[in-house]
């Protein structure tokens, strides 16, 4: 049996993460797959009578998640939470738990680089007690809830804490203390999203990143910009985030040194059209400062850079679809006299 749902666990991370990867390219750009190992403790092998219980010992899994917007996402989890067992005058008890979760997860950011978060749901319980009257299967669906942190590392890749409470397994609770390790195909390379970016009229003098809105009218009243070699190639934010991946630093590094004094940069911010615009306001805002504040340590002088935030006003693609509200998720950069 403990094989079996093991079995299980693998399975379903394997299967996450192929259905993401075939998949990347199309709707599921904002899907992120997991793995978490943690203690679990479950109370129910120390009642009356049981001595020498083992209540708490590691547990493992994979989830694979939807982000449906900036705050909302759509988990589904498969976790083994490992063997518990309790010894009376009789002999002894062994438990093996399993668990499979559908669950809704609400993030708020802290910041560039954290976030926090609830989940809850419910969680298909496998359970299966060995003791010497024989086997016994107490399977059934349970309350579940989780509270936790998650801070991005790298393109891609966050780190996350959490603490899950299941009630009522066993006549009681049951608790799982994990770190996970999660990747999100949200955060395309500058490749991928130059090749899907549609040709714009005035785009070529423009850098996108993933951010908030920025002007994606044409910019007759402005000096024409400085050739192209001098603007970042096209980058895409992930899905309510103002971190920089690999290919906008590269490319933001690029421009820092081949900016002269009298040149100026315009960093305007856009967003896709989730969550409020008040909430989207705020958010290209935020990535443009994340855009000055890297170019600021790459040498380049806060005279030189100005920065505004059009939100969702002004978006290159269609927001009814993932590909196009990853193209929407930008900062542009304007190099001009």
């Amino acid at each position: 049996m403990a094989i079996v749902k093991q079995g299980f666990v693998v399975g379903a991370c394997l299967m996450g993460l192929v259905t993401s990867s075939v998949m990347a390219d199309t709707l599921l750009d904002e899907t992120y797959i997991g793995a978490r190992i943690g203690l679990s403790d479950f109370n129910d092998g120390c009642e009356s009578g049981y001595t020498l219980c083992e209540t708490t010992t590691w547990g493992y899994g994979g989830f694979v998640g939807y982000q449906w917007n900036a705050w909302l996402a759509l988990e589904l989890a498969a976790t083994d939470y490992h063997r518990h067992t309790a010894t009376n005058a009789n002999g002894e008890r062994r438990s093996n738990i399993a668990g499979y979760q559908p669950s809704f997860r609400l993030s708020m950011p802290v910041g560039d680089r954290y976030s926090a978060f609830v989940r809850a749901g419910a969680s298909y319980m496998d359970v299966a007690r060995y003791s010497t009257a024989g086997l016994e299967d107490d399977d059934g669906w349970v309350p579940s809830g989780a509270v936790g942190a998650e801070v991005r590392l790298l393109s891609g890749l966050s780190l996350r804490l959490e603490y899950e409470y299941l009630h009522d397994v066993l006549d009681d609770a049951g608790h799982f203390a994990s770190l996970a390790l999660t990747y999100r195909f949200g955060g395309p390379s500058a490749e991928r999203t130059s090749k899907s970016m549609p040709p714009a009229k005035t785009m070529t003098m423009a850098e996108v990143q993933p951010t908030v809105a920025e002007d994606a009218r044409p910019l007759v009243e402005k000096p024409a910009p400085q050739p192209s070699n001098l603007t970042p190639a096209p980058i895409l934010f992930a899905l309510g985030s103002t971190a920089l991946n690999h290919d906008a630093r590269v490319a933001l590094d690029r421009l820092a040194a081949s900016l002269r004094s009298d040149q100026t940069v315009r960093l305007v911010g856009h967003t896709d059209n989730t969550g409020s615009s008040a909430w989207n306001q705020s958010l290209g805002q935020s990535r443009a400062q994340a855009v000055r504040r890297y170019l600021a340590d790459a040498g380049v002088p806060h005279e030189q850079m100005t920065l505004v935030s059009h939100g969702e006003a002004e978006p290159v693609a269609s927001n009814d679809t993932a590909t196009g509200r990853r193209l929407n998720r930008r900062v542009e950069i304007i190099v001009e006299h």
